[in-house]
């Protein structure tokens, strides 16, 4: 159970933090808008705590997108950005491509 709570967490603090770099929206402003002390947004964005539904309802308002895309369920930013660079990518560069993605899912080994 403890490593779906650590995955959770992880995988909202980097979708919270993908979506604060695409709006160029800083953590005192997340902050302010949801009511929040710029600690608590702090220790979201750094994977130490996950707020409350409630609260993750209210962040999804501010940065325009759903619960389920900050909770990983949905495409987040970055998947958007790289489905539209793979569009471009011609069959071998696809081929290198995931070539290194399998690389870097063994740990480089």
């Amino acid at each position: 159970m403890r490593d779906i709570s650590r995955m959770v967490v992880s995988m909202f603090s980097r979708n919270l933090n993908a979506y604060l770099e695409q709006l160029h929206m800083s953590k005192v402003e997340l902050a302010k808008r949801c009511g929040v002390t710029r600690q608590a947004v702090n220790g979201w964005c750094n994977m130490n705590t996950i707020p409350r539904m409630g609260m993750i309802q209210k962040i999804a308002e501010v940065l325009h997108c759903s619960v389920e895309d900050l909770m990983g369920g949905g495409k987040t930013p970055v998947r958007v950005e790289l489905e539209g660079i793979l569009d471009e990518l011609t069959d071998f560069e696809l081929y290198e491509v995931m070539r290194y993605a399998k690389f870097v899912r063994s740990d480089g080994k």
